[in-house]
């Protein structure tokens, strides 16, 4: 497999950590070593509990993906409330249910969100054998690792340091970062922040701090989306074309393209990678039915792109993440209850080698991915050991995909 030059760097930075360690055994630790005598690819069942249709499309659908390929004798899909803060019992009831099956030995949470931890207390009151994942969990991330047998979200503070790299690869001059007090002061954000100055530095490129007006303040969101379509502007001209914008909030992406597009700015990626996230609605692209078709909003994405003379100066990450944790907790857990890994540790190999595979069903294409457990503090300075690390909950990112 190629390995490109942005990865080089980050991937000595954690190598020490791409190994499986032993740990405290979590959730499920003590489920059978191999598969039961059983039907199909796997024994029993798989619950997925998502979030509703018209909270997070792409975590429902990814479930629906799931039922797809394994059929609804062998697949069970349950949806949390979409007020899950102000029903924690209701939350609590749903996850249970799954659990209460008899049948079910895989419990996907896609995503992990608040109520999650005693929800999942619960289950295990009523059995330890199930293959626990927990998909972009919000919860505090040591407290998940006690209850999981996997967790997945993605490298936040790492992705600062192999933005800069990506940047550079574009020939960028200037990255402009904007975001707002709220979200600087959680500390994966910021240590993102903080990565991707760090890098910048190293490699040449100026870096700006930019603030936002929060959209959860006065004005709300056509409050902060008004402000990038002012300001972006100014940026240009004091910084020229070849300068790379980010933001930190999902509704600022969408005026960002818009502003990229009509000033021939770059962009390496949005706050929440996806080729569905924000590039549709800027560029004016019909989502097939069921966003089953991730190749086409691809292609649409180059073709408009290549038409405006854009290609080579915009990047995002090849699948939604939404769909590859569902798809990648799904596929690592069956080798669990096969008997091919283990229940207690995780197999940092075995976990890279199905997110590949997924990126490659999806996609066509061999991507380089780096996968490292949690650690804390977020923002090590050079020579720095961590604090904490939590070797069940996977930290992971993919090259970048360059239109």
């Amino acid at each position: 497999m190629k390995k490109r030059s942005i990865f080089a760097l980050l991937l000595a930075a954690v190598m020490i950590f791409a190994v499986a360690c032993e740990t405290d055994a979590p959730a499920g630790s003590g489920a059978p070593a191999g598969p039961a005598a059983d039907d199909g690819p796997f024994p029993g069942k798989i619950a997925i509990v998502s979030s509703p249709l018209d909270q997070n499309e792409e975590e429902f659908r990814s479930a629906e993906q799931i039922v797809a390929k394994y059929g609804v004798d062998k697949v069970l899909h349950l949806t949390y409330p979409a007020n899950f803060m102000a029903e924690a019992e209701q939350l609590i009831t749903i996850v249970t249910s799954a659990a209460a099956d008899p049948d079910v030995r895989i419990l996907i949470l896609n995503q992990a969100v608040p109520g999650m931890i005693p929800a999942v207390d619960r289950v295990l009151q009523m059995r330890d054998d199930l293959f626990i994942v927990f998909c972009n969990p919000q919860e505090d991330a040591p407290e998940v690792g006690k209850r999981a047998n996997l967790a997945l979200n993605p490298d936040t503070p790492g992705r600062g340091t192999l933005f800069a790299e990506a940047a550079h690869n574009f020939g960028a001059s200037t990255i402009v970062h904007y975001s707002f007090p709220r979200h600087m002061s959680q500390p994966q954000n910021a240590a993102r922040r903080n990565n991707m100055e760090a890098r910048s530095a190293e490699l040449g490129i100026e870096f700006i701090n930019a603030t936002a007006p929060d959209p959860t303040g006065e004005g709300g969101l056509s409050a902060t989306q008004l402000f990038m379509y002012e300001d972006i502007p100014r940026m240009v001209e004091a910084y020229g074309p070849d300068t790379v914008i980010f933001a930190t909030n999902c509704g600022m992406q969408t005026p960002i393209l818009n502003m990229v597009m009509d000033y021939g700015l770059m962009y390496v990626e949005p706050c929440c990678p996806s080729p569905f996230h924000a590039f549709p609605n800027a560029l004016g692209i019909e989502v097939p039915p069921g966003m089953g078709d991730v190749n086409f909003v691809i292609g649409e994405t180059t073709r408009i792109l290549g038409e405006h003379d854009m290609l080579g100066r915009i990047g995002n990450w090849p699948v939604p993440l939404a769909f590859l944790y569902t798809h990648v907790g799904v596929e690592y857990a069956i080798r669990a209850v096969n008997g091919e890994v283990p229940y207690d540790v995780i197999d940092i190999d075995v976990l890279a080698e199905v997110v590949q595979n997924y990126i490659f069903e999806v996609v066509g294409q061999d991507l380089s991915v780096i996968l490292r457990p949690y650690t804390e503090p977020f923002f090590l300075e050079a020579g720095q050991e961590p604090d904490v690390v939590v070797d069940n909950f996977i930290w992971f990112l993919i090259e970048h995909l360059v239109y």
